[in-house]
C-alpha cells in the first residue's frame, strides 16, 4: 500500500484502486511512519510526494516484495523442509527477518537454519561447502555461484547531525571528498567510489578504511561520534539507532543485492524474475 501510494502520488486514487477509504489509507501511512520514525510523504493539495530521506525505506519495501516472490517460487519446488541461510547482520535486520516471518506464515512446513556471517566470503564459503543453501550477498562477491538479483541498493552519504551538508537533498562525490571519510568495505568494493575517494590527489584529511570489512554498525557509530562522514548502502540505514543524517548520493550509484546458491543446486529461481538494471561499478 505504501509503495502504491508512492507510485500514484494521490491517496484518493490509491483508496479507490485498493478498496479502502481515504482516511483508512492515511491511517496506515501514519502507522508506518511512526514505526519507522520517519515521515515518508509530504502532503499538499495536489497529492503526496516521497521525501528524500524516506527513499531508502521505500527501496527496502520493494526489495522485500521481490525477495518474497523468489522464496515462494522456491518453496513450491523444494522437497526439503529445512532451508539453510547465511546472511550479514545488516541484511538480517533490514530484510531477512520480516521476509522469513512472512514466508513462514505462507509455508509453515518450512523452517530456517540462519547463520549470521561477518563478511561475504564466509557466505560464499558456506555455499561452496554445502553448509548453506542460500546466501544473501552482492553481485561482486558471487564468484562462480548462481546469483539471482533482487534489487539495487542505492548508496547514501551519512554524516553527523548539525553538519553543513544537512541542508542538501542530495550530495555529490565532489562534496564529500573534502573531509575525513570512513570507508566500509561496501564502498571500497565499488569501483567508481574507490577510484574517486582514494585517488592520489584526494585531500590530505584522514581516511578511515580497512583491508577487512569495517563492521556495519561501527561505521555508523564512528560517523555519529564525529570522526568523519561515510558512503554506505541503503540497507545500513534500516531502523538504525544512531543520531545522524543520510542523503542520497547524487550520482545514483548502487550495489546489486540478491540470493546466491551453488551452480549444481536445482532451483526454480532462474526464471523467477528478470534482473534489475546493472549498477555502475
Amino acid at each position: 500500500m505504501i509503495l502504491k501510494a508512492a507510485e500514484m502520488g494521490n491517496i484518493t486514487r490509491v483508496a479507490a484502486e485498493l478498496g479502502y477509504t481515504q482516511s483508512g489509507i492515511s491511517h496506515i501511512i501514519s502507522r508506518v511512519e511512526q514505526e519507522f520514525h520517519q515521515i515518508i510523504f509530504a502532503r499538499s493539495n495536489e497529492g503526496i510526494i516521497v521525501l528524500p530521506a524516506a527513499v531508502p525505506f521505500l527501496a527496502l519495501m520493494r526489495q522485500t516484495v521481490e525477495a518474497e516472490d523468489l522464496l515462494y517460487k522456491a518453496a513450491r519446488y523444494d522437497s526439503s523442509d529445512t532451508i539453510r541461510l547465511s546472511v550479514l547482520p545488516t541484511v538480517a535486520t533490514a530484510w531477512a527477518s520480516q521476509l522469513l516471518v512472512d514466508f513462514s506464515k505462507n509455508f509453515p512446513k518450512f523452517h530456517f537454519e540462519i547463520w549470521e556471517k561477518k563478511d561475504y566470503i564466509d557466505i560464499v564459503n558456506d555455499l561452496k561447502a554445502d553448509t548453506s543453501d542460500i546466501g544473501f550477498i552482492n553481485d561482486i562477491s558471487s564468484q562462480n555461484l548462481l546469483f539471482y538479483p533482487c534489487y539495487e541498493d542505492r548508496y547514501y552519504v551519512v554524516f553527523p547531525r548539525e553538519h553543513a551538508l544537512a541542508s542538501l537533498d542530495e550530495i555529490g562525490i565532489e562534496q564529500i571528498a573534502q573531509g575525513p571519510i570512513i570507508l566500509p568495505e561496501e564502498a571500497v568494493q565499488h569501483k567508481y567510489l574507490k577510484n574517486h575517494l582514494l585517488k592520489p590527489d584526494a585531500p590530505a584529511d584522514p581516511v578511515f578504511s580497512s583491508r577487512k570489512p569495517i563492521d556495519d554498525w561501527m561505521t555508523l557509530s564512528m560517523v555519529e561520534q564525529g570522526y568523519g562522514i561515510s558512503v554506505v548502502p541503503g540497507l545500513y540505514l534500516y531502523r538504525h539507532r544512531y543520531s545522524l543524517h543520510a542523503r542520497p548520493l547524487k550520482e545514483g550509484y548502487s550495489r546489486v543485492m540478491g540470493l546466491c546458491t551453488r551452480k549444481e543446486k536445482k532451483t526454480p529461481w532462474r526464471s523467477a524474475r528478470s534482473s534489475p538494471s546493472p549498477a555502475s561499478g
